[in-house]
Order: C-alpha cells, then sequence, then structure tokens
C-alpha cells in the first residue's frame, strides 16, 4: 500500500498525458496493467481475465469520493483543453460541450424559450480520478462557455459517454421558467439512467455509496445547480432550493 500511494499519482499524471494522444482502447490498456501488473508473455483468452466494466453509478461515487474528502485514497490530476482535442467519442470539446446542452434540452430541463444554438465554448478541462485499489477509473470533461445572451453554462461531462454530470447554469433571461427543484432532479437522473431517491429535500444515489446530489433552482437569478454534495449523513438535513 505504501508503494501505491508513493507512486500512484506520477502513474495517474502519465495516464493523463497518454488520454490526450491515444484512443480509447490504447487508454483502457495503460489502466489494464496498472491494474494487473507486467504483462507476460503467455497467451489468453477472454475468459481467462474478466475486468469489470464500472457503471455511471459506481464513478459517481468514485466523484463524489474525490471531491468530498482529499485524504481518501483518489487521486486525480487535470489537463486544460484548448478545444482542438480530440476527446470522448472523437469530438472536440466544445461538441461534446454542445451535445451535452442538446441532452439537457431533450430533458426538459432548460427553460422555456432558451435555445441551444449559436453557443459559445469557453473553454474547459480534462480531470481524471483514479482509487488505486479497485482499479476504478474517471474521466470527466469540465466544460463552460455561454448562450447569444450571455447566459453561463457550466457542465461537467463523463467523457466516456458524454453525458452530463453535474451542472451549474445561469438563464438570466428565463429564471422563472425554471422546472422546480424536485421535478428537476428527476428528469436529471431519468436523463443520465441514474436510479435516485428523493429524500429529506436531497437526492439519493442507488449504487453510489450513498452519495447525494443537491438540486438548487433560483428563478430570481435564473440558475440551475444539480451538484454531488456528499454521503449520508454528511449532508444530512440538506434541503433542494426552490
Amino acid at each position: 500500500m505504501k508503494v501505491l500511494k508513493k507512486w500512484g499519482l506520477p502513474l495517474l499524471t502519465g495516464v493523463v498525458v497518454l488520454s490526450s494522444v491515444l484512443l480509447p482502447r490504447q487508454i483502457s490498456a495503460v489502466r489494464d496493467m496498472k491494474l494487473f501488473g507486467k504483462a507476460h508473455t503467455m497467451e489468453l483468452s477472454e475468459e481467462d481475465i474478466e475486468i469489470h466494466m464500472p457503471t455511471l453509478s459506481e464513478k459517481l461515487e468514485l466523484l463524489g469520493r474525490a471531491i468530498q474528502d482529499p485524504e481518501l485514497e483518489v487521486y486525480s490530476t487535470s489537463q486544460q483543453l484548448d478545444g482542438t482535442e480530440t476527446v470522448g467519442q472523437g469530438d472536440t470539446p466544445s461538441e461534446v460541450f454542445a451535445k451535452a446542452m442538446e441532452y439537457l434540452s431533450e430533458w426538459d430541463l432548460l427553460p422555456e424559450g432558451f435555445s441551444t444554438e449559436g453557443l459559445i465554448f469557453g473553454g474547459g478541462s480534462r480531470a481524471v480520478y483514479m482509487e488505486l485499489d479497485s482499479g476504478l477509473f474517471l474521466n470527466t470533461l469540465y466544460l463552460q462557455g455561454h448562450s447569444k445572451d450571455m447566459d453561463g453554462l457550466w457542465i461537467v461531462v463523463d467523457e466516456e459517454t458524454g453525458l452530463p454530470i453535474w451542472i451549474d447554469c445561469t438563464f438570466r433571461s428565463y429564471g422563472k421558467a425554471l422546472p422546480a427543484p424536485v421535478e428537476a432532479g428527476k428528469r436529471f437522473f431519468d436523463g443520465i439512467g441514474v436510479t435516485a431517491e428523493y429524500r429529506d429535500g436531497v437526492f439519493v444515489l442507488e449504487d453510489s455509496g450513498g452519495l447525494i446530489y443537491s438540486v438548487h433552482v433560483d428563478r430570481t437569478f435564473g440558475r440551475l445547480c444539480i451538484s454531488p454534495v456528499g454521503f449520508g449523513n454528511a449532508v444530512s438535513g440538506a434541503e433542494a432550493s426552490n
């Protein structure tokens, strides 16, 4: 364990560098080498090694743990994006940003009257989270931009699926048209395909270690924020805002 802690962050940094230039298949190979150690020359069939592919719920748990407590054995590093890189399914960051906003529109999370046409990408970064003991691995894209009316749009996307997993947007001219917090949360989690129960003012996710999301809607300033805030009793009593 001490060896993992000593060399974990340098290894992860190397993975990030590779992730910016290699195909997803090659990135997976680097991760597999981390999980299974030095490669052997003997040939193995698909049945010989079973690799667990994490669900989105598991990846959200990792994200929640990483942002909540830096003392946990979850390593992270980041890389600035200039907008010309190929990420995710072969798109540029600006294309991923536009597609994520389209998802929000399809899920009826954007206020009536707001248009996703003419969005302006403002930049972003890639953040990589990794738990060395389990090998759980998550690539996220932190992206920001604005509409033609200068509405501020900030969104975190799971790079593998392209799905938005954390949003904080301000629709200055459309605040009164935003959905209520409970309805916004239901639409969001239905959209990403994660089961979440509304309880005591927050959403508790299933199969995510008790991860809790807060949904904040401020119709006065037009803000919609759906974000991970902690686990279980750590945020007991928190309430979604109207």
